[in-house]
């Protein structure tokens, strides 16, 4: 949807999967920043949950500790900042 402005401003958590993909994460950072989205760095968090044979599936993911409680950090960060924004009028 580059091509019109439903992006702009709506807010972006970026969740890179695999710590080695650093190049990725940044690349869909400038991605969205150039669609004028707005990202959330706060929410916007690696995992390691993929590569070097992690074993974690789904299920794992949620019983992981570390991994769930920063999952549920950046979800609680995102809910903020969409919260905190001016409500859009629908007319």
């Amino acid at each position: 949807m580059v091509g019109n402005e439903s992006f702009v401003r709506k807010p972006v958590a970026l969740l890179n999967a695999s710590p080695r993909a650093r190049h990725a994460q940044a690349a869909l950072r400038e991605t969205v920043s150039t669609m004028s989205a707005l990202v959330v760095d706060g929410a916007s968090i690696t995992l390691p949950v993929l590569g070097s044979g992690s074993g974690l599936d789904e299920d794992a993911i949620v019983r992981h500790t570390e991994i769930r409680a920063a999952l549920l950090g950046a979800l609680h960060t995102l809910a903020c900042v969409v919260r905190s924004l001016p409500q859009e009028s629908d007319a």
